[in-house]
């Protein structure tokens, strides 16, 4: 009775457990009232205990109330000063030096990724073996006899070394 009444409070028992094999109609009854009283208290005794634990929780959070208001406003007050902004809401639609300092930033970081793009760019033409290859042709034309003139003009169209 105890292991049925015990697994009772998880929900993990039923009634019929309470039903006698032989005709015991006394004791069943008892059986019943015994299993409804200890689910009635159970249900209360829980409930009162849950009732305790949020008020407790409650309490702790009043008194730490003030403690974390302070610490969310030291929170807000911070985020105004991460990179790149100085100033809070409405004023920050005024362009600040520090504003002017990271658009020349900016600016020069765009400039030396142009040149080294049109630095690769280059590299890569040398290294195709395209790069000035008109004046290359017009100096070899000069030098050239009539078979190798064809020679020399399909080798520009098709670079020998690839990347």
């Amino acid at each position: 009775s105890f292991k049925t009444l015990f697994w009772s409070i998880f929900g993990l028992s039923e009634v019929i457990s309470v039903v006698l094999k032989y005709d015991h109609k006394f004791i069943e009854n008892i059986g019943y009232v015994l299993y409804g009283v200890y689910n009635v208290t159970m249900v209360v005794v829980l409930l009162n205990m849950l009732i305790a634990m949020i008020n407790s929780s409650y309490q702790e959070i009043e008194e730490d109330a003030d403690v974390e208001w302070k610490f969310a406003r030291a929170k807000l007050w911070l985020s105004y000063f991460d990179e790149g902004r100085t100033l809070p809401a409405p004023f920050n639609l005024v362009p600040s030096p520090k504003s002017f300092y990271y658009l020349v930033l900016r600016i020069k970081s765009c400039l030396i990724l142009l040149c080294k793009a049109n630095g690769r760019r280059r590299n890569n033409e040398v290294e195709m073996g395209t790069l000035h290859s008109q004046a290359k042709d017009e100096r070899f034309r000069s030098y050239a006899r009539s078979g190798e003139e064809f020679i020399q003009r399909k080798a520009q169209k098709h670079p020998t070394r690839y990347q």
